[in-house]
């Protein structure tokens, strides 16, 4: 239905505070009166810098600022006979190392009888705007390593490690979508919010909140740090299927 990429964060920072290489950081709220969330680029104009039958690639550069961090984001749409690829990219054009993470968020038509499958063994708990504090293993209705209906199980999910493969089913349909993500995407949102006519499946690289996280010292949240100069990819491939 939609889809938005999430750089240089996923999902929400804490009050829009942490701190990194010794420096105390505020960040604007970007949806009111929410916590910041997605990073920027999704708020941002891009240049469309490639293009051809089967392709396009957008860029977005970040300037600076309360994010003192200067970094280019570009995403990569490649349309086969077979699949659609998304691939991500960034940059960090800053002249020290910057906290990042990414991903996409792709929404999907809800409809009464989709189900999901994909094996992300345990999910991040915390308070009620989705702010992990610890990781426990997941509760049987949030087991998909077996297939599981969507529509009568609203929640704002944070699981992982995602291993990589979901299948969205819709079989009032026949139809299906494969999504394989690569292995820098470890982690899996999935949002089913009360009474909507949409739910989705994010692939992406950390958790919550993973800065605040990772100053505590919580493993396995996912946060990443990009060297001066250095860039990091990783794609997103999604095949449509027929199913019985």
């Amino acid at each position: 239905m939609a889809s938005f990429p999430l750089f240089p964060f996923s999902n929400r920072v804490k009050n829009g505070k942490f701190s990194f290489g010794g420096r105390d950081l505020q960040l604007t709220q970007n949806t009111p009166p929410d916590h910041p969330i997605h990073g920027h680029v999704w708020q941002m104009p891009h240049e469309v810098v490639g293009r051809s039958d089967s392709h396009v690639e957008l860029s977005c550069t970040y300037p600076g600022g309360e994010w003192p961090w200067r970094y280019t984001a570009r995403h990569r749409f490649t349309l086969s006979e077979s699949s659609l690829t998304a691939q991500l990219t960034i940059e960090n054009h800053a002249s020290e190392p910057m906290p990042f993470g990414f991903g996409m968020h792709p929404y999907f038509d809800r409809t009464p009888r989709v189900r999901l499958t994909a094996v992300a063994p345990n999910r991040w708990v915390g308070n009620e705007h989705c702010i992990p504090e610890w990781s426990e293993p997941v509760p049987p209705a949030w087991d998909f390593s077996t297939p599981k209906e969507l529509d009568q199980m609203p929640m704002d999910g944070c699981l992982g490690p995602f291993a990589g493969r979901a299948l969205i089913e819709w079989p009032e349909r026949g139809v299906g979508l494969e999504l394989q993500a690569d292995p820098v995407f470890g982690i899996l949102i999935v949002y089913v919010p009360p009474a909507l006519d949409f739910f989705c499946v994010e692939p992406v690289s950390h958790v919550n909140d993973a800065f605040n996280l990772e100053s505590r010292g919580v493993a396995g949240n996912g946060m990443r740090v990009l060297a001066p100069g250095a860039s990091l990819s990783g794609q997103i491939v999604y095949r449509p299927r027929s199913i019985t």
